[in-house]
């Protein structure tokens, strides 16, 4: 759910700071509340929709700017953004939200998707607004990076965001964007050079040298080692956790000897502790 429906607030939590951060602990009274709200509509659909599914696991790890929470129809878990729901402790808001997000798990089960028929269906029947946005509290929820990097064109001075600097510096000497005023392509600003990470300047400074530049890469991710029958395999950080936790439900699968991916037991060295817990380790 994004902005677009106001709520009432309770003052159950009234003394939580005004700006909360991703790293405040969510107090345990209102984890239980946004538990007790999930499984009522849960229990709703099972009774009303004929739904067999299992009860969604909760997780309280999104970081996505205006997002209250996103429900994980791969893996069956409802993951809930620590910051906005710190700020809106409304009952309306929570069973709403709730209602919301299980209509998506139920809906998927059925053959929906996003917010067509099938889901507005479904969430008028557990009590949620069929609607795709709501309006709530958001501020501090931006957790993107949000570092601007020096561009010109032959007029003026641009600041680009993260993703579009990566797209810029990655296709040198090639221009991606241009300015709206005076149409030139933009480019990096080599006055500024030293405001780019070390991976952007080599990759700036070898299409000096004439002809495309060999792509540096900008950004690294951790990979966690996955074996199947026939072969190993290097997944990325979401990836895994979507593996791990689909465990006993629906299976990932090598392409080619079709085999359920598994944790490599013998480098278990590689995971975190979140992903051991995952594997009861």
């Amino acid at each position: 759910m994004t902005d677009s429906k106001q709520y009432t607030q309770r003052d159950d939590f009234a003394d939580r700071p005004s700006t909360p951060s991703y790293t405040d602990p969510v107090p345990d009274q209102l984890k239980s509340h946004w538990r007790k709200e999930i499984e009522k509509a849960y229990k709703l659909a099972v009774t009303e929709l004929g739904y067999a599914g299992p009860m969604p696991r909760i997780d309280w790890s999104l970081r996505r700017m205006n997002t209250a929470a996103v429900a994980k129809t791969q893996v069956n878990e409802i993951s809930i953004n620590t910051v906005i729901a710190l700020q809106n402790t409304g009952q309306d808001f929570i069973s709403d939200t709730a209602a919301h997000e299980v209509a998506h798990l139920v809906a998927h089960h059925f053959g929906g998707r996003g917010h067509d028929r099938v889901w507005k269906r479904i969430a008028s029947t557990l009590g949620a607004t069929p609607q795709a946005s709501g309006r709530f509290q958001t501020a501090g929820s931006r957790a993107r990076n949000t570092r601007r990097y020096p561009f010109i064109c032959d007029c003026q001075g641009h600041d680009l965001g993260l993703v579009r600097t990566r797209k810029a510096i990655d296709h040198l000497p090639a221009i991606m964007f241009r300015c709206r005023k005076c149409h030139a392509g933009i480019r990096p600003d080599e006055k500024k050079i030293d405001h780019f990470d070390e991976a952007m300047q080599a990759s700036i400074a070898a299409t000096k040298t004439g002809g495309k530049a060999p792509r540096a890469k900008l950004h690294t991710e951790a990979t966690f080692p996955f074996v199947c029958r026939c072969s190993t395999h290097s997944l990325a950080s979401a990836k895994a956790m979507n593996v791990l936790k689909a465990s006993g439900g629906r299976r990932y699968v090598c392409r080619h000897c079709k085999g359920a991916l598994k944790p490599d037991h013998s480098n278990l060295n590689a995971f975190t502790p979140k992903m051991l817990a995952l594997m009861k380790l």
